[in-house]
């Protein structure tokens, strides 16, 4: 930990840094141990805190929902960086389709708070690095801050989001929820 403190500019950022580790330490782990072996988790762990030091300005409130969220994003993405490399493979697969039998729903038969849901599933259901993405995209993150959390270049975030959002119509379609677009 101390190793990282040095890596910081202000005690403020110190000051969050150690919150951000002593909070989401064990969370990191856990992420991390589900994708990997002992050895490479304590080195996503590591690499993960790097990242955060990288982006700790972005960091405002310590504990709370979007700052565990963004840290699981990125030692998930550390780990797949560690996986890929290991495996020499330039993609993850993504995963196979479900097919869903529920009713033929629209717009006008559901109430507001079944579409949240319906989307939300449909959210869930999609490849991690599309539901992660879309995360973002909805708090406001730009194109440069998602491509930084995430590891990617900028024009791989727009692609990205892009494909997110065309397998989210895919899986609303699915579900029998269209959605009338002005574009």
């Amino acid at each position: 930990m101390f190793l990282f403190l040095s890596l910081v500019d202000s005690d403020e950022d110190s000051s969050k840094l150690i919150q951000i580790y002593n909070l989401y330490r064990g969370t990191m782990i856990h992420i991390a141990r589900g994708m990997l072996n002992e050895d490479d988790t304590e080195d996503a762990v590591s690499m993960a805190m790097i990242k955060i030091i990288g982006s700790i300005h972005r960091f405002t409130t310590i504990d709370s929902h979007e700052t565990r969220a963004l840290i699981v994003i990125i030692v998930r993405n550390v780990a797949r960086d560690i996986l890929r490399k290991q495996r020499r493979l330039s993609e993850v697969p993504i995963d196979e389709e479900f097919e869903i039998g529920t009713p033929d729903l629209t717009f006008e038969a559901v109430t507001a708070r079944e579409a949240v849901e319906l989307i939300a599933d449909c959210i869930n259901e999609l490849d991690s690095i599309y539901s992660e993405i879309i995360y973002l995209s909805e708090r406001g993150y730009s194109r440069r801050d998602m491509s930084e959390i995430l590891g990617i270049s900028e024009d791989n975030a727009r692609k990205r989001l892009s494909r997110a959002r065309q397998s989210l119509k895919l899986k609303l379609a699915e579900r029998g929820l269209e959605h009338e677009s002005n574009e």
